[in-house]
């Protein structure tokens, strides 16, 4: 019996599906950035997108594969009428980009807290 090509085509295809690019990707990033040492960028970016009271952030997580950073952290305000939340991009230490959450940014299942005072560099 032979074996048609289009039939190993398929079989091959269908083992290269189990495949984890995840986890590649995890092995040569640096570890997560530091809230505290970021408040400074984050308080001015809470001013730039005109959010009123006082900033709330989310622990750092991971970045989908669509941002152009590793990190996100999620910034809102504590004011019950200003209900936007921005995903704030972040990649080697630095805020790169920022914009509205979007539903893969994972920012609305985020528990939001006070923005750390920041680090004072000695």
């Amino acid at each position: 019996m032979r074996l048609s090509p289009a039939f190993a085509g398929l079989f091959l295809a269908g083992c290269s599906l189990g495949a984890d690019p995840g986890a590649l990707a995890q092995l040569d990033s640096p570890g997560a950035p530091n809230v505290a040492a970021l408040s400074g960028k984050i308080q001015d970016t809470f001013k730039t997108v005109k959010l009123t009271g006082y900033p709330r952030v989310s622990q750092v997580h991971r970045a989908p594969v669509s941002a152009l950073g590793d990190w996100i952290v999620c910034l809102r305000s504590d004011a019950d009428g200003d209900p936007r939340i921005y995903a704030l991009i972040i990649q080697n230490n630095d805020i790169v980009d920022y914009r509205l959450a979007l539903i893969i940014d994972g920012c609305a299942n985020e528990r939001f807290e006070p923005l750390p005072t920041p680090k004072l560099v000695k």
